[in-house]
């Protein structure tokens, strides 16, 4: 390219790399290349959405008399090479959720019909959140004192998040209850007995929590603890009310018939009636919410999470032959100098955003040197030079 001075730039997770030509001896410019490596930090899980239909046509394939509505619970083993047999479930579904470092871990979600007695327009599906075993790096305390590794394939409640109800009226969701892990279940047969599984906590969103603790971090393997990564879980509905009737434990939950009671334990064989299951306070459901109607099987509809994995981009420059924005991923045009086009500062990611360019002047503007100086300060800035001459394009995206 002939001579030339390379400069370069460390802006947080971004380098980039801007080359440019002397001019000539007729005050020629070269062209100017440019290229940028850019990496985003990475976000944790905080929330999950799965939106399902579960078919009333299928029939209850975990029974269990004296606890109906914790069937898949009590025949999950995390011990086991294959925990819960496909033939103990009626439908699952799976995404990756993502850790502190940006590690990939897949959520599992299962879901079974529940027989009630006397079920009038209402069905109800049990279901549990569950997780590898192996990535499962929970320690809990009880009270007996001793803190007992839950996870890692070490005890049968191994990959077990979470448990609880799904309620359909005319095949409706209308409510829910959850259940987590609070104890090593010393005192009471161990991590796995319903004595030891308690109605979830809230997050300020209206969602049951729960956690995993992938990286085995200390007082972190509950999710109100201080050091906890909690996990929102939505079906599609959220709690409006919060508040508490005599407990810690009771805020956001109700029942309908008799009283609240803590723990999953005290459900037991109750299956006259649905109302005798905990449910929200207030549930409000969105617009994209679970169901179940007959439609020849379950599905998934949606399904989301919201960490932003670690992500690295390559961008180049390349000619073209006019401004255009739509091959301009995360880019916005400066109003004050409508030739220099700018990475938006607050996107790291790799989606393409349509943005509006100002009127291209018609000779190109090069930014003065006082410019340059500010951008050099910016961080996650990358500047495109001649813009009616040139336009990003993306190279590639791992």
């Amino acid at each position: 390219m002939g001579s030339g001075t390379v400069h370069h730039q460390r802006l947080h997770h971004i380098d980039i790399f801007r080359i440019e030509s002397e001019p000539d001896q007729n005050h020629r410019h070269a062209h100017r290349y440019s290229h940028g490596n850019f990496q985003s930090p990475p976000k944790a899980t905080n929330k999950v959405e799965i939106v399902t239909n579960l078919d009333p046509s299928q029939t209850s394939r975990a029974n269990w008399g004296a606890n109906p509505y914790f069937a898949l619970m009590n025949q999950w083993d995390g011990t086991a090479d294959v925990p819960l047999a496909s033939t103990q479930y009626a439908y699952s579904t799976t995404l990756k959720v993502y850790d502190d470092i940006g590690t990939a871990h897949n959520l599992t979600v299962y879901f079974d019909q529940v027989t009630l007695s006397n079920a009038g327009g209402d069905t109800v599906w049990e279901y549990i959140v569950t997780c590898n075993p192996s990535a499962d790096k929970r320690v809990l305390s009880g009270a007996d004192g001793n803190l007992t590794d839950i996870g890692q394939g070490l005890t049968q409640a191994a990959g077990l998040l979470m448990t609880g109800t799904m309620t359909f009226t005319t095949g409706t969701l209308s409510s829910m209850s959850a259940y987590t892990l609070k104890s090593n279940g010393g005192n009471y047969g161990g991590p796995k007995n319903l004595n030891n599984w308690s109605l979830a906590d809230f997050s300020t969103g209206g969602m049951p929590v729960f956690t995993a603790n992938f990286l085995g971090k200390s007082n972190a393997s509950t999710a109100e603890a201080a050091n906890a990564t909690p996990i929102q879980l939505s079906f599609g509905m959220n709690n409006k009310d919060l508040s508490s009737s005599g407990g810690a434990w009771t805020k956001g939950w109700d029942v309908s018939r008799g009283s609240l009671n803590r723990t999953a334990a005290a459900i037991g064989n109750r299956v006259s009636n649905a109302g005798w299951l905990p449910n929200f306070k207030d549930a409000s459901v969105g617009a994209l919410t679970s169901q179940s109607f007959d439609t020849g099987g379950s599905s998934t509809l949606f399904q989301s999470q919201d960490a932003t994995p670690q992500v690295s981009c390559r961008i180049r420059l390349s000619p073209a032959t006019a401004c255009s924005p739509a091959t301009i991923p995360t880019a916005r045009c400066l109003n004050s100098t409508p030739s220099h086009w700018q990475r938006s500062p607050t996107s790291t990611a790799c989606a393409a955003k349509a943005v509006t360019c100002s009127r291209k002047p018609a000779t190109p503007v090069r930014p003065s040197p006082v410019r340059q100086a500010v951008q050099a300060r910016e961080p996650l800035t990358a500047t495109l030079w001649n813009c009616p001459t040139w336009t990003w394009q993306r190279n590639s995206c791992a």
